[in-house]
């Protein structure tokens, strides 16, 4: 399936962050105002979060959220990302924002799937636990998930509707910045928002 290049407008800031300031508190205040879905990689696994009210809550059941133990966390939303990530020891960041107009920036979107088949209630409304597979796979996602409908949901021997999916329902979908010289290709990505297709 051919992608469809689209133009916006968009500008980025990147620099470096302060070792002696709080980089989890860091993290949030500078948020642009449309990032507010966090995904970070720590040393212990993945951690999914949203910022409401200017406070920053991690999925229930997920991994500590600790600077001493994250690698990289992306704060995004429809218009914006926040990316934070170690480096050789320093705390690197870069703050993408896109505007209204569309002249400028050439870019690409990409559905990526994530896994996630068996829908389970999770302690925060805004949450759903994903499980996936025999293995038990499972992680947190920020938005809710109904549970499938019996058109949606894979039936068991005797007919009868499972909470599990036909088709893993999450995507996440990823905005491919280009660059145009000497060649077409990406540049960087940022995040735009998770969402269920059907």
């Amino acid at each position: 399936m051919a992608r469809e290049i689209k133009n916006c407008s968009m500008t980025t800031k990147s620099g470096i962050v302060e070792r002696n300031g709080d980089v989890l508190a860091w993290l949030v205040k500078n948020a642009p105002d449309s990032a507010d879905t966090l995904l970070a990689f720590d040393l212990e696994g993945l951690i999914w979060g949203k910022i409401k009210s200017g406070t920053l809550t991690v999925a229930p059941g997920s991994v500590p959220l600790q600077a001493e133990t994250l690698q990289e966390a992306r704060l995004f939303g429809k218009t914006a990302e926040l990316h934070l990530w170690l480096c050789d020891g320093a705390w690197h960041y870069r703050i993408t924002q896109d505007n209204d107009a569309e002249n400028g920036r050439q870019y690409i979107e990409e559905q990526q799937m994530l896994w996630g088949d068996q829908p389970e209630p999770a302690d925060d409304s805004d949450f759903t636990l994903m499980a996936d597979g025999v293995q038990g796979l499972r992680h947190t996602v920020p938005l809710p998930v109904p549970n499938p409908t019996p058109a949606q949901a894979v039936k068991d021997r005797h007919g009868q509707p499972t909470n599990q999916y036909k088709e893993r329902p999450l995507r996440l979908t990823v905005r491919h910045y280009l660059a145009e010289e000497p060649f077409a290709r990406i540049e960087f990505s940022r995040l735009v928002k998770v969402k269920t297709v059907w």
